[in-house]
């Protein structure tokens, strides 16, 4: 049913799809590459609105696996009019990815 939401992305950006979840993923290194990675957000939000599939944007979030500068603030991701939170870690299929790529089981 969502198979097609892959077309929303340029091969600088990568999608995982498991049922009806997307990861996305990519490295940004300048501003060019998050405008490039918020433009593919656009098209996923754009995506949603034809196809009349709500997207649970309290359930997205952005996880940062840099070293950021004290002055690095990092780039605002957003999903239509709301800014994706940042989170230190991620669950996925049982298991837990800290920003400092540690792995761990997820506890139930």
């Amino acid at each position: 049913m969502i198979n097609d939401i892959t077309d929303c992305f340029d091969d600088k950006v990568n999608c995982k799809l498991y049922a009806n979840d997307v990861k996305l993923y990519t490295e940004l290194r300048s501003a060019a590459d998050s405008y490039c990675f918020q433009d593919c957000l656009d098209r996923v939000y754009q995506w949603s609105l034809t196809w009349q599939l709500q997207i649970s944007s309290h359930k997205c979030c952005v996880i940062d696996v840099s070293k950021p500068t004290p002055a690095d603030d990092g780039y605002p991701c957003c999903l239509g009019n709301e800014r994706l939170t940042v989170s230190e870690n991620v669950r996925d299929l049982g298991v837990v990815v800290e920003f400092t790529l540690m792995f761990q089981r997820a506890h139930c």
